[in-house]
């Protein structure tokens, strides 16, 4: 029989379950860590729950929480296998094949989204009936793809880029491909903190804002914040 349920569904159970009691240290290690990387956010920001999205899918499927680096869905399914259902086991697997990129939106097609990677220029198609607000071609945007049945499905969490700063991004994703990463988990979160000063500084152009200096004083941030964590502990 055909799985009935969405995979926002499958999603929403995978987040209550990752974020049980048994994982509380992890989720706070990694609310710690997400939020070092990609700019610290409030309850009174109008983006502060896309935000909260993109943290807990970060914790879901890209955080180290368990032996040589398995993720928390790897975790979950672990622990699960004599209660979880066929399904939710089929699921979170896909789930935890994600590819965490920043995309631009090439061609919509009905509930086809055509985009590219712009990390590493592969074309996927998107299937999505949702309804996202201002999502228009040639967009740029900070986005998780979930495989789940034959198809590829967008997440919850988005993080949109001005357009005009697209040359910008795409040689950022280049060097630090150029370095050797399989994943630009690392680079798509300061490119998220360059996005929320943007939101913060609504009145400076972005083409200031999305620079190698700004780029330059995150990173040199990040690593004093490391240090001083590294001394605490």
């Amino acid at each position: 029989m055909a799985d009935s349920r969405t995979p926002y569904q499958h999603l929403e159970k995978l987040i209550a379950l990752g974020t049980g009691e048994e994982f509380t240290e992890a989720v706070r290690d990694a609310k710690a860590r997400y939020f070092r990387a990609a700019g610290e956010v409030f309850e009174d920001d109008p983006f502060f729950e896309p935000r909260m999205n993109c943290f807990l899918e970060y914790y879901l499927f890209d955080y180290p929480a368990g032996p040589g680096g398995k993720s928390t869905t790897a975790l979950v399914i672990e622990r699960g296998k004599a209660t979880l259902t066929p399904d939710e086991l089929v699921a979170f697997a896909g789930f935890d094949r994600s590819i965490h990129s920043v995309f631009e939106l090439k061609k919509k097609a009905g509930d086809l989204l055509h985009v590219s990677n712009l990390y590493d220029g592969e074309a996927y198609e998107v299937f999505e009936r949702r309804t996202l607000a201002g999502l228009d071609k040639s967009d740029i945007f900070e986005a998780r793809l979930l495989p789940f049945g034959d198809r590829l499905h967008f997440s919850n969490a988005f993080v949109f880029h001005p357009k005009e700063v697209k040359k910008f991004v795409v040689a950022e994703l280049k060097t630090f491909k150029e370095q050797g990463e399989p994943k630009p988990t690392a680079v798509v979160h300061r490119l998220a903190y360059l996005r929320l000063k943007f939101e913060r500084f609504r009145r400076v152009d972005a083409a200031k804002i999305y620079s190698r200096e700004t780029m330059g004083q995150i990173e040199t941030e990040q690593k004093r914040d490391l240090t001083a964590v590294k001394g605490k502990d």
